[in-house]
């Protein structure tokens, strides 16, 4: 399924569909963020040893004792890097419970911070099973749901000269439901920062800036209003807030979003902009 999805981004010329399928088969470097569907909550257990022998065992730590060491909220995340190949829907792993993850070191920190007269000897994080499988019901939805948005847009796109994959503007609309249905119901929701998708903008380049939002499927009408409005706000401040006619823009991208002018989800919509206009403003 996934390989037929690479065909199809080698097609339509899309960098965005062709990465995200190649890091579920391949594995998500360590460099690349991602997606939501693959960012599993741990829970902490440990080993504890106290006074005349006495052991603790499976005990359960507080979360907020490993943010207190550790200082980092996402360290209670397990970030699932390996390739989709790689996970076994099988009985065996469905009826295993958990998945261990190991903290060689995080004892040593962890001391007598949880149960009082008792030292830490040994902490591992836990996952469910499940949630690990289910990445693979995540991928599949997806595809599934980029498969039935193609259908509806181009509804003999299976046939013979039923999709033009070297029209520019099929291309565009391909990458707007790809944008859409991939990651529009990932978390893809507002907030740049945590964006699952990797946009390169060079700092200060329009061109860069347009030639992406083409990509995603904004006209050339709606890029020659950003640019003025680029143009009249070159610069932004370290509260990384827009400028009033860039904001101004921003929401009539979100209002044609909102009517289907511009085939791209209302959740994805505001982060698609926020995230490459942060980047041309100089915030990654």
């Amino acid at each position: 399924m996934l390989r037929k999805c690479l065909i199809l981004a080698a097609r339509v010329d899309s960098v965005l569909l062709e990465d995200w399928v190649k890091y579920e088969l391949n594995g998500y470097p360590k460099d690349v963020d991602v997606p939501d569907y693959r960012s599993l909550q741990l829970t902490f257990k440990g080993h504890f040893s106290g006074p005349m022998g006495a052991h603790i065992k499976n005990a359960p730590i507080a979360p907020h004792v490993i943010k207190q060491i550790v200082g980092d909220d996402s360290f209670s995340r397990f970030l699932a890097r390996q390739p989709i190949t790689t996970i076994a829907d099988t009985e065996k792993a469905r009826n295993s419970g958990v998945l261990y993850v190991n903290f060689d070191n995080l004892a040593l920190f962890v001391g007598r911070r949880v149960y009082s007269g008792y030292s830490a000897v040994q902490v591992w994080g836990e996952v469910p099973s499940m949630s690990v499988i289910g990445i693979i019901e995540a991928v599949k939805s997806r595809v599934l749901e980029l498969t039935l948005a193609l259908e509806k847009k181009y509804p003999n796109a299976g046939e013979v000269g039923g999709m033009d994959e070297r029209d520019q503007k099929v291309r565009n609309a391909i990458q707007a439901i790809f944008n859409n249905s991939i990651y529009g119901n990932v978390g893809f929701v507002g907030n740049a920062s945590h964006s699952t998708v990797n946009v390169q903008i060079e700092t200060g380049n329009i061109r860069s800036l347009t030639k992406h939002f083409e990509e995603n499927g904004i006209n050339k009408d709606d890029l020659t209003e950003l640019e003025a409005a680029l143009n009249s706000e070159p610069q932004i401040g370290k509260d990384k807030k827009f400028g009033p006619n860039v904001t101004a823009w921003i929401g009539r991208m979100v209002q044609k979003s909102a009517s289907g002018a511009w085939d791209v989800g209302v959740g994805a919509s505001g982060s698609i902009l926020a995230t490459a206009l942060l980047q041309y403003y100089g915030f990654n």
